[in-house]
C-alpha cells in the first residue's frame, strides 16, 4: 500500500504572492514619498516659511540696532567674561591693549586690499592704516565691524596708482576710548 502525501498547495502560492506583496509596498512608499513632495514621515527638506530673499533695507536697519544694543549691554555689563586674558585699563589715564592682526594685505587689479583682525569684540573706534615709503605717507580710516567672538576692520581697497612701487611699510592701529593696539608688515608694490 502506497501512502500519499497531501499536496501543499501554499508553496506555488508564496511564490506568486509574496513578488506581488514586495512591489505593493514599493509602490505604495514611492507614491507616498511623490505626494509629499520628496519627504518621508512629512518632513520636507525645506521649509516653506522660510524667506530666502534679499533683506529689505528694514530688515538690515533692524539687525543693526538689535546688534548695537546688545554691544552697548556687553559694554555695560559688569560681568562680562572672555576667552582671552587682557591687561586691565591702567589707572593713569591709558588705554588697554588689545591684539590686532594685518590678515591681507594682496594687490588685486590694481588696488591693495588690507584687512585686520581686532581680538576683542568692539562696536566703537577707529581703525586706521598708514602706509609710508620714502617720503609718501597715505592714511585711510575705516570703522570696526564686529562678529561673535572678535571684530574686524571694514577693509582698506587702496588704488595702486596712489602708491609708487617699492618696499612701503603698513601700519594698522584701532583705538577707541578704553583700548588701543596696532601692527605694524611690510610690503612690496609692484
Amino acid at each position: 500500500m502506497k501512502i500519499q502525501t497531501p499536496k501543499k498547495p501554499w508553496k506555488k502560492r508564496i511564490f506568486i504572492v509574496l513578488p506581488l506583496l514586495l512591489t505593493t509596498l514599493i509602490a505604495a512608499v514611492f507614491a507616498y514619498v511623490y505626494i509629499f513632495n520628496g519627504s518621508i514621515l512629512g518632513w520636507s527638506s525645506t521649509d516653506p516659511s522660510i524667506n530666502l530673499d534679499k533683506p529689505t533695507d528694514d530688515q538690515i536697519k533692524s539687525g543693526v540696532k538689535i546688534k548695537n544694543e546688545s554691544l552697548k549691554k556687553d559694554k555695560d555689563s559688569s560681568t562680562r567674561t572672555t576667552d582671552k586674558t587682557v591687561a586691565p585699563q591702567g589707572t593713569n589715564g591709558s588705554k588697554k591693549a588689545v591684539d590686532i592682526v594685518i590678515t591681507a594685505a594682496n594687490q588685486n587689479d590694481g588696488v591693495l586690499q588690507v584687512r585686520g583682525l581686532i581680538y576683542d569684540v568692539v562696536g566703537d573706534g577707529l581703525c586706521t592704516l598708514t602706509l609710508s615709503h620714502d617720503e609718501q605717507l597715505v592714511t585711510k580710516t575705516a570703522e570696526p565691524q564686529a562678529q561673535a567672538s572678535v571684530s574686524s576692520c571694514k577693509g582698506f581697497d587702496i588704488p595702486v596708482s596712489e602708491l609708487t612701487s617699492g618696499t612701503w611699510q603698513l601700519t594698522l592701529v584701532y583705538e577707541n576710548e578704553t583700548m588701543k593696539g596696532s601692527v605694524s608688515k611690510t610690503i612690496t608694490i609692484q
